[in-house]
């Protein structure tokens, strides 16, 4: 049996997930005759060890129901890869004594580019959580090491495996509202995890951590192929901002120094006949503000994206809801429950490496998705006026210019200068 052999890099919140099959460690058994996990890597030897536990806990469980249902040779891969998976504090030995066809990155973004560039100059090919890195400076960096490699790269973002963005696409694709027109799309909570809160760790706040997700899953609505991002705005009154400027972080009160609340709009240009589409995104972890989530095109509207039953309406507001189906089980046919995103991202690498077929969240895709990040940023930092991704990517260079390998904490340092508190 040829199996993809893989390798985690970072054991944090996200390799275990949050239940409902989410994270990426409960994937892995889902597709053991496509995939081995082989090792793990945690420059933390104490978050190593507990992921090496869950991992052979979680294996042998599935092992264990397996031999219940008669798949014997399924539950045999479950433990002999439980059983034989390496741990390893430092990436340099894991890719020297492994031989590893994919890397599965889920570090801090502090960490993707050198991780992503190091592996791929080793001949591994790559997949990586989002964001891509802290900057476009530092995706153009990996964009370069797969043109140099001609490995494969994964920009991942699970929203667009998922029903509720792949059928928002195939309804856009049917043109049942015609052209897309205007998007209003909100990812709002409470909160966010500690290491969130330090730009130099994460790259900014709320809108690089979630307004990612909306930016990637839009532009997949639309069509990667047919849209091009062109122009990005903060706008008025919340801008790139602090709301909520006292939190708790790693269990004591501290100041906000990055964004909790983002609202920005997007111009994207059709590319074969120049008409354009204008997605506004919020993203925050102060909660909402924006209105609900919804497409207005020239011939009606979509409600309810993000969840799985949309609402239709045609230009005489009359309505209909429709009933997204799950995304199925390849083997089984059994719909697939609750977060299946994941699930999506890692079988799509999977087959693109044996096809080889570049996958269609690439790491093109992802460093522009960056770019979007980096003109918001951009343009709070210009008195919140439109700024072009290529007016960003000069004044990125020519920082780059200046700074040297310096370029990327100098914008960062830059752009937070420019988050206000309300």
């Amino acid at each position: 049996m040829n199996r993809l052999k893989v390798g985690i890099i970072g054991t944090g919140g996200i390799f275990y997930g949050w239940g409902g099959n989410s994270g990426h460690l409960p994937v892995y058994p889902r597709i053991v005759d496509e995939a081995q996990i082989v090792a793990l890597c945690d420059a933390n030897e104490a978050n190593l060890r507990k992921a090496e536990y869950s991992l052979k806990k979680l294996f042998s469980e599935q092992a264990k129901t397996s031999e219940e249902q008669g798949e014997l040779d399924r539950a045999k891969w479950l433990r002999d890869d439980a059983n034989n998976v390496k741990c390893y504090t430092q990436l340099k030995k894991m890719l020297e004594n492994e031989e590893l066809g994919l890397v599965d990155i889920i570090t801090p973004p502090i960490a993707h580019a050198s991780i992503a560039i190091e592996a791929l100059r080793s001949g591994v090919n790559v997949m990586c959580e989002k964001p891509m890195a802290r900057t476009w400076l530092e995706c153009q960096k990996i964009v370069s090491a797969v043109a140099e490699t001609g490995k494969f790269y994964q920009h991942n973002e699970q929203l667009i495996y998922m029903p509720e963005w792949y059928g928002l696409r195939k309804f856009l694709d049917s043109r049942i509202i015609g052209e897309p027109l205007l998007t209003f799309l909100s990812s709002a909570i409470g909160d966010a995890k500690s290491i969130r809160w330090d730009a130099n760790a994460s790259g900014g706040g709320s809108l690089i951590d979630m307004g990612v997700h909306d930016i990637c899953a839009i532009w997949f609505a639309l069509g990667f192929e047919k849209k091009k991002p062109m122009k990005v705005k903060s706008v008025h009154p919340h801008g790139i901002s602090i709301k909520m400027p006292k939190r708790l972080i790693k269990g004591t009160y501290q100041d906000v120094h990055v964004e909790d609340d983002a609202h920005i709009i997007i111009e994207f240009e059709d590319i074969t006949d120049g008409s354009w589409a204008t997605v506004n995104i919020e993203a925050s972890w102060s909660y909402r503000d924006l209105r609900r989530n919804e497409i207005f095109g020239t011939n009606g509207s979509i409600a309810g994206i993000g969840v799985r039953r949309l609402e239709l309406s045609d230009s005489f507001e009359n309505k209909r809801q429709v009933e997204l189906d799950m995304i199925r089980n390849d083997v089984t046919e059994a719909p697939i429950e609750e977060y299946s995103g994941w699930l999506g991202e890692i079988k799509n690498l999977c087959y693109c490496i044996k096809e080889g077929v570049k996958p269609i969240c690439s790491e093109i895709i992802g460093s522009e998705v960056q770019a979007i990040i980096d003109s918001a940023y951009l343009s709070q930092l210009k008195g919140m006026r439109a700024v072009s991704l290529e007016e960003y990517k000069e004044y990125a260079k020519e920082v780059e210019r200046k700074e040297g390998d310096k370029a990327s904490d100098m914008l960062i340092s830059e752009f937070m200068k420019a988050v206000y508190t309300l």
